[in-house]
């Protein structure tokens, strides 16, 4: 009778979550929609957005989960379907997941999360900062400084690309002045592959909250060197959550958005590189949340 009882609970407690729930909430002052993923008593269903099918419980009926929200700032083009898969682990561990479209910064323009992760941890930016270190090493970290704009291709065509970029730069990013951002309820960051050049690395020696960081070793688009790899080496006390030495910069979307539909550039630096194994990126997922689990989880 007891094994029975227990069989019983268990069953009731795997019921309590049959799916992962899908709503979207209005933005406020301008920004665009947030798309929240939570746990649901409502079973999955195909649902299809753009190019991806997915098995979500839209407007499924919430169950409680462990009380804790995680707020998702995605990459340049960015949408929450490519990052569902990690949702998905986030909400069956309790999470509930929120994904924000900023005003300016979404899917119909450029983005940044990574940078957005680095500001929540308490680091400090400025748009000269950024300008400073492209104008010393645009040859190695061209992507970074120009995105999706062109790219060097060897020729002769690449030293009139620099001096426009150049140009550009400087008229753009002629702000000295330092901006940061702190809110209390951000208890823990993980910034996955993080845009870093305009930041005083200073101000990320020591974060004002647990800080991890996930770095992909061919990213193509912000080189290690000058991105998460430098925040590693001026944050002694960042976690390394992930270190993926064969990824590239978008290796971890998942499902992957159709690469061979994207422009030239753009597949190219978000494309996986040669031998980067897609196994590696539920295993990846699993430390982020345990992460958050061990910082935000009683």
């Amino acid at each position: 009778m007891r094994k029975l009882l227990v069989s019983l609970l268990l069953l009731a407690a795997a019921g309590a979550q049959a799916g992962m729930g899908l709503t979207e909430l209005p933005g406020r002052q301008g920004d665009g929609p947030v798309t929240v993923f939570y746990p649901s008593s409502a079973p999955d269903r195909l649902l299809e957005r753009g190019p991806y099918k997915l098995q979500l419980a839209a407007e499924g009926a919430p169950v409680r989960g462990n009380g804790r929200l995680v707020m998702i700032s995605h990459g340049s083009g960015g949408a929450p379907w490519t990052h569902s898969d990690l949702a998905r682990k986030l909400v069956d561990a309790g999470f509930v997941v929120a994904f924000p479209e900023h005003l300016g910064d979404n899917w119909r323009g450029m983005s940044a999360g990574g940078h957005t992760a680095l500001a929540m941890a308490g680091g400090r930016w400025s748009p000269s900062q950024m300008r400073r270190h492209c104008e010393a090493h645009l040859d190695d970290d061209f992507p970074s400084c120009v995105g999706l704009a062109t790219r060097l291709r060897g020729n002769f065509m690449d030293g009139v690309k620099k001096a426009i970029a150049i140009r550009m730069i400087r008229f753009r990013l002629d702000d000295a002045n330092w901006y940061t951002h702190d809110d209390p309820r951000v208890k823990a960051v993980v910034a996955e592959v993080p845009y870093a050049v305009d930041f005083d690395m200073a101000s990320l020696a020591r974060p004002r909250v647990p800080l991890g960081i996930v770095q992909n070793g061919k990213d193509k688009w912000l080189a290690p060197a000058y991105h998460s790899g430098a925040v590693l080496r001026a944050c002694s006390g960042c976690e390394l959550v992930a270190d993926l030495p064969t990824a590239g910069h978008g290796s971890l979307l998942s499902p992957p958005p159709p690469f061979d539909r994207l422009p030239e550039i753009a597949a190219d630096l978000l494309g996986d590189p040669p031998g980067f194994d897609r196994a590696l990126v539920p295993a990846t997922q699993d430390r982020i949340v345990a992460f958050f689990r061990r910082h935000l989880l009683p």
